[in-house]
């Protein structure tokens, strides 16, 4: 699928990588273990948002386009986990930034292909530059480059699985600041129950989600209100969630249990900051 995908991502993105070992600290979390299909599924969709937040879609792609944008899938080296660095924290921050051209050399045609690796030469006419890969959970809190509301407590035996981390860039001078988008998957001892935290700093408005809230009931929530949504674009797999703006972050928390269980989730997030200023991009 990735493959059929590759001719059309660059218009999209603008992505270079440097190929390594996975790293030790992400090897040592249970990667592996795969996850029910709802979770995928609903993960892929979820994926999707984050692409429209970002600006690189105008609507949510359909399922299996956001999983090949976004959701690497359960296992390390697996098709969907090609986008890997030594310090993969590291590489999101510094090898994300603005794409420039005029870092290449001259003899250096333009590469179209996905993964681009060992250059980061790309096409005059890119204009953005988004790097998607996932993350160890423990990884993503110490090091997290944006504020991000985490549970202090997670009922039914939840734990961090793995998470996603998406960076994203406007080339120089167009002002819009750099953006960052997680998904964080949380399981229980069995593949029931299960729960995703989407949280993204894209400031763009998409009308789509608009028409999405005035179409379904919400609820007050953490000082303020909360969409609850029975379903996500594209997915129609077990689950509930809610979406609300806080902190200047949007957040969806869905999961396969009920609205009052998941506002009494939501209850519990705390907002942590940032653990660094976010690095510039590599020149």
């Amino acid at each position: 699928m990735l493959s059929n995908l590759r001719g059309c991502l660059p218009l999209l993105l603008a992505i270079t990588l440097g190929a390594a070992a996975l790293p030790t600290r992400a090897a040592a979390q249970d990667t592996c273990r795969v996850p029910p299909d709802d979770q995928l599924h609903a993960g892929g969709a979820l994926e999707g948002l984050i692409l429209v937040f970002h600006g690189l879609w105008a609507e949510p792609p359909d399922l299996e386009q956001g999983l090949a944008y976004g959701d690497p899938g359960p296992c390390p080296g697996g098709t969907r986990d090609s986008l890997r660095g030594v310090d993969i924290m590291g590489w999101a921050l510094e090898v994300s930034g603005p794409a420039r051209p005029e870092l290449c050399s001259p003899s250096d045609p333009p590469l179209t292909e996905l993964p681009i690796r060992n250059t980061r030469c790309v096409e005059d006419s890119t204009t953005v530059a988004s790097r998607n890969t996932r993350v160890a959970y423990p990884e993503l809190v110490s090091r997290a480059p944006f504020p991000m509301l985490l549970p202090n407590a997670l009922p039914d035996g939840l734990i961090p699985y793995w998470a996603t981390l998406r960076v994203t860039d406007r080339r120089e001078g167009t002002g819009a600041p750099r953006q960052y988008g997680t998904i964080i998957r949380y399981l229980g001892e069995s593949d029931e129950p299960w729960l995703l935290l989407l949280q993204d700093t894209g400031e763009a408005p998409a009308a789509w989600l608009d028409h999405i809230r005035g179409d379904v009931p919400d609820i007050a929530l953490r000082g303020t209100r909360a969409s609850v949504l029975d379903s996500l674009p594209d997915y129609d797999g077990e689950g509930m969630g809610l979406l609300w703006e806080e902190s200047g972050l949007r957040v969806i928390l869905f999961g396969s249990y009920n609205a009052d269980e998941l506002a009494g989730i939501a209850g519990g997030l705390t907002l942590h900051p940032a653990a660094a200023p976010p690095l510039e991009p590599a020149r």
